[in-house]
């Protein structure tokens, strides 16, 4: 992926391009304007496997003054597609998993949560030691005593 903002796919209320759910393959997904309209995708060239995540608004997640949520929606190898939306041309992205499976690309649970609602689209190089996002650790556990201490007891 490029230097320049690489992450950002686009913005807008995501939907099923209609040649997905026909096939069942459920591997892409298109963005839509307010009025409905096929939202322009920023296409890129991923480099290795990519992680595709929708970003909800915090406005639009659930309850009052929440922070932003991110569903992942697959893992695998990145790609744009050409399709069309009620007779108009769109753009489609989606993920295809280096597993060999032939359908259920993106995650089905995720995708009829997020069905036409308004999101962030993102592609992760990787996940997640992605480089637009610091890995968050564990805290390392206290120990309860030293072995000197330990040792003193017996």
């Amino acid at each position: 992926m490029d230097d320049t903002n690489p992450h950002r796919i686009g913005e807008g209320r995501l939907a099923l391009p209609p040649a997905e759910s026909d096939s069942r393959r459920y591997g892409a997904v298109l963005l839509l304007d307010d009025r409905g309209n096929p939202a322009p995708l920023r296409v890129f060239t991923p480099i290795g496997t990519a992680v595709l995540t929708a970003t909800i608004a915090s406005n639009d997640a659930a309850g009052p003054a929440s922070r932003p949520r991110i569903e992942l929606l697959g893992v695998g190898a990145l790609f744009f597609a050409d399709t069309r939306w009620k007779d108009r041309p769109a753009q489609a992205a989606g993920v295809r998993p280096r597993d060999g499976r032939q359908s259920w690309w993106l995650d089905p649970r995720a995708l009829a949560k997020l069905q036409d609602v308004p999101i962030l689209l993102e592609a992760h190089e990787s996940w997640p030691g992605c480089r637009c996002k610091p890995v968050i650790c564990k805290p390392r556990r206290k120990k309860r005593g030293s072995r000197q201490a330990r040792g003193r007891r017996r």
